[in-house]
């Protein structure tokens, strides 16, 4: 007789599991996470937050590292929240501080949860809003590929970012075999040389993947390819698109350029409040 992984009671000939204890334990992630989100945006449901969390976790047979993990999974959702007004308070950072501290997510763990991340994120709108320059909230590589003018400062650095330029080609439609037709001696023409009517299409020529950078000033781009340094002020549009942000700069000959790859959410946000100016 097999044992149930979850329980530890028999689970009968050939089977390690009870359906009822993998629903209990499947529903239990999902309850761990919204119960930690909705406290955080109720400060009244802040006390007894762990002793709650833990009998969820204990109730869906969760190990403590998946209920610190849900629990961090949580965290974010509760971030998500705050950043609706696109401005993280002081009371609501405070709040995401003694969370973490209740529900003991390490240091470690809010990295590869992505919580570190995504509080940086929050932490770099919120000071750009209040006309801040974010100058502590990301770690600056030693070994950046880009020239840092003296009065400008790095707000945010994006690897593997893929970048590509709209460019419009004429295609044409329509042709004719034809036949050659004599205008003087030794001289033909044939009517199928025309090419058809021209028809303009619109293609993506990529310029590689590579490391993007938002400065104070500069919109930086490095790849094996290519090299971009587009001045903020230069910027005429800046449009967001599910798979990727697009910028223009000003002048007859520039063509747009689509950034994919990226948070396009916080990368259009961060770069229309650099445009205005901090």
């Amino acid at each position: 007789m097999g044992k149930c992984v979850y329980c530890g009671h028999s689970a009968g000939w050939f089977s390690r599991k009870h359906i009822r204890c993998v629903e209990r334990h499947h529903k239990a992630k999902p309850a761990i996470e919204n119960l930690v989100a909705h406290a955080l945006n109720d400060e009244a449901k802040m006390d007894g937050l762990f002793d709650r969390v833990k009998e969820l976790s204990l109730s869906g047979f969760l190990t403590p590292d998946e209920r610190k993990y849900h629990s961090a999974l949580g965290l974010i959702k509760g971030l998500e929240d705050f950043l609706d007004d696109h401005v993280l308070s002081d009371e609501e950072f405070k709040r995401m501080e003694s969370a973490i501290l209740v529900l003991e997510i390490d240091p470690d763990l809010q990295r590869s949860s992505g919580f570190s991340e995504r509080i940086a994120k929050a932490l770099t709108i919120t000071k750009l809003n209040k006309g801040e320059i974010p100058t502590d909230v990301i770690r600056i590589p030693e070994n950046l590929p880009f020239l840092i003018q003296k009065s400008e400062t790095i707000v945010w650095i994006f690897d593997r970012v893929a970048v590509s330029e709209r460019t419009t080609q004429v295609q044409y439609q329509g042709s004719s075999s034809g036949v050659s037709i004599r205008i003087m001696r030794g001289v033909y023409y044939r009517t199928g040389a025309f090419k058809g009517y021209p028809v303009e299409v619109e293609k993506m020529k990529p310029m590689g993947r590579g490391t993007l950078a938002f400065t104070t000033k500069h919109v930086l781009f490095v790849s094996d390819k290519t090299s971009l340094k587009i001045p903020i002020a230069k910027l005429v549009a800046i449009q967001a698109y599910e798979n990727g942000l697009q910028i223009q700069r000003d002048g007859v000959r520039s063509k747009p350029i689509l950034l994919s790859g990226i948070d396009v959410w916080f990368a259009s946000n961060v770069l229309s409040l650099l445009f205005e100016g901090p």
